[in-house]
């Protein structure tokens, strides 16, 4: 029975709350355990959840040695980076952007994921790179902002062409390698030191700050400062 009920926290993701209700559990039985209320601490023989963070964050510097080893301002994944980093999107959302998107002085994105709608205005910014810089580097014929030769390119290339180029430097991480999507928690973090959390929310398209915060946890990767 308490197994079951820790596992129902595990399935749904939340492992860290599944550690702590084990903890607690533990201490109630074992304190009724030792005023003779039952005879052994049914916790005991369940096993400790693991906690585990699924993929490392990316940091400012390593996003600029992966751009760096593309050397072409003009590729596909050059502005596939540099737009996420900008706009904070996510890769199902970088892929399908369209130049018909861009009007009135904004940049219009309905979210794949949650169907929030976003209005980024192409004088955003952040580290030195405009919205409305980016979107000119590859104007042709094609009406996708990301296109190889004037083709759309897919989620799955913009991936696994990050996660090679990545492989290819001579990064290090702890655990799983940063993928694609954790340019999304950069740019919240840049954002949120740059322009606030509630600025950083918007952009992200979160109905909750809580939800925002997750994306701003840079999971130890960062420097402490004395």
């Amino acid at each position: 029975m308490i197994t079951d009920f820790i596992h129902t926290y595990i399935i749904d993701g939340k492992t860290s709350s599944a550690s702590i209700f084990r903890i607690t559990l533990k201490d109630i039985f074992n304190e009724a355990y030792c005023l003779g209320i039952i005879n052994n601490n049914p916790v005991l023989p369940t096993k400790s959840p693991k906690v585990k963070v699924q993929r490392t964050r990316l940091s400012l510097d390593d996003f600029n040695l992966i751009l760096e080893s593309i050397d072409d301002e003009a590729h596909w994944l050059t502005i596939a980076m540099k737009l996420a980093l900008v706009t904070g999107q996510r890769v199902s959302d970088i892929s399908k952007m369209k130049y018909e998107d861009l009007h009135d002085d904004k940049l219009w994105i309905i979210q794949q994921k949650t169907g929030s709608k976003i209005a980024i205005p192409l004088t955003v910014e952040i580290i030195g790179i405009k919205l409305s810089a980016i979107i000119k580097i590859n104007e042709n014929d094609s009406e996708y902002i990301i296109n190889d030769a004037g083709k759309k390119v897919s989620i799955e290339k913009i991936s696994k062409g990050f996660a090679k180029l990545r492989d290819k430097t001579n990064l290090t991480w702890e655990g799983t390698p940063p993928s694609f999507h954790e340019i999304r928690s950069l740019s919240a973090r840049l954002y949120t030191e740059k322009n606030g959390s509630d600025f950083a929310q918007k952009l992200l398209g979160h109905k909750s700050a809580k939800m925002t915060a997750k994306y701003q946890d840079d999971r130890n990767n960062g420097w402490i400062e004395v």
